[in-house]
């Protein structure tokens, strides 16, 4: 594995996937996975999806737990890349789960709407008078609203972009929040 590290470091690609396949070829060791994963790296490079994506394959059987929605997602970028939709589909899903029913990013953006759409459809303006940032309010202690401003939104147009953002990043913000906390053992 090293070798075939080093030699790709020196540009002889070849060569080193000549290595790293060596590596696959042995008896399953702890370099076996990462060997996978650079097989499938040089199979992309080299424009050979259907080989990158056997090769993602069997590193996705070795992965730890913290690798395999980043797995997933490449795997779901070969298939789209290939024509499967349907895979793609399914690996993207699979490297989006955070074991739980409804992510957090979902969550905010449901009560970020109910309470947007509240405060837009209500006559008055007295939800907004209670959560907009007052500076004079903060200073007197209302420390809430510095967060509950969030939840608010002038408009439909300004509430659709928001929540649409919301929808597409959050969910890969909390995937790469639960990998980064699986390596450290402060989460």
């Amino acid at each position: 594995l090293g070798a075939g590290d080093a030699l790709y470091r020196m540009d002889a690609e070849p060569e080193a996937l000549g290595a790293w396949e060596s590596v696959v070829a042995l008896p399953q060791t702890p370099s076996t996975y990462r060997a996978w994963r650079q097989i499938a790296g040089t199979r992309v490079r080299q424009g050979d999806l259907p080989g990158a994506i056997t090769a993602y394959r069997q590193a996705d059987r070795l992965a730890p737990p913290e690798d395999k929605a980043e797995i997933a997602s490449r795997l779901g970028w070969l298939a789209k890349e290939t024509g499967n939709a349907g895979a793609a589909q399914r690996y993207f899903a699979t490297s989006r789960a955070s074991g739980l029913p409804v992510g957090v990013a979902l969550l905010v953006l449901g009560v970020t709407v109910a309470v947007s759409l509240a405060a837009i459809l209500q006559p008055t303006d007295d939800l907004y008078r209670l959560l907009w940032l007052d500076h004079a309010d903060v200073a007197a202690g209302q420390l809430y609203r510095l967060l509950s401003v969030t939840l608010l939104h002038a408009d439909y147009l300004h509430l659709g972009f928001n929540m649409y953002a919301l929808y597409l990043i959050g969910p890969i913000v909390e995937s790469s929040g639960a990998r980064s906390c699986s390596w450290s053992s402060t989460c």
